[in-house]
C-alpha cells in the first residue's frame, strides 16, 4: 500500500487496508470492513480479488460495490446495478478526490453506477442488497 496514493480514498472517507493483511484477518476472524469497494477490471484480472469478493458476498460479512467498466458474467444473479445522483456535498468531495488524483474536473460525472452484492440465501435466492 505504500506504493500508492490514497489520499483521493481518504477524503472520500474510505480507509484503504492492505489487501493481503485484510485477507489474513479475514480468515483469522480478525477486522474485516464493513464495505468493501472493487474496481471490476481488478475483480477479472486477480484471482486474490476475485476470490475475495466472492468470499465476501458468500459470507455477508460486508456491503460490496463494484464499479468500473465491465460488468463480470459471474456475478450475474448476485449483484444488482444501482445509479446514485451525487449530493451537492458529495460533489464537492468528488472534486477534491479527483484534484488529488491529478484527474481532469471536465471528466467527473454527477451520476455514480455500481454493482451492489446481493449474498445467496441459503435457499438459492437473493436478499436485499444494501
Amino acid at each position: 500500500m505504500q506504493d500508492c496514493d490514497v489520499r483521493p480514498l481518504e477524503i472520500l472517507g474510505a480507509h484503504p487496508l492492505d489487501f493481503d493483511c485484510s485477507m489474513k484477518s479475514h480468515t483469522d476472524d480478525g477486522p474485516w470492513p464493513q464495505a468493501l469497494a472493487v474496481c471490476s477490471t481488478l475483480f477479472e484480472a486477480d484471482e486474490r480479488v476475485r476470490s475475495g469478493v466472492l468470499e465476501t458476498l458468500d459470507s455477508v460479512r460486508a456491503d460490496l460495490r463494484l464499479w468500473g467498466p465491465t460488468r463480470p458474467l459471474e456475478l450475474a444473479g448476485r449483484c444488482r446495478t444501482a445509479a446514485y445522483e451525487l449530493s451537492f456535498a458529495a460533489r464537492a468531495f468528488k472534486r477534491r478526490a479527483f484534484a488529488a488524483a491529478g484527474l481532469a474536473p471536465e471528466t467527473m460525472t454527477t451520476t455514480e453506477t455500481f454493482l451492489l452484492g446481493s449474498p445467496i440465501t441459503s435457499n438459492g435466492g437473493l436478499t436485499a442488497a444494501i
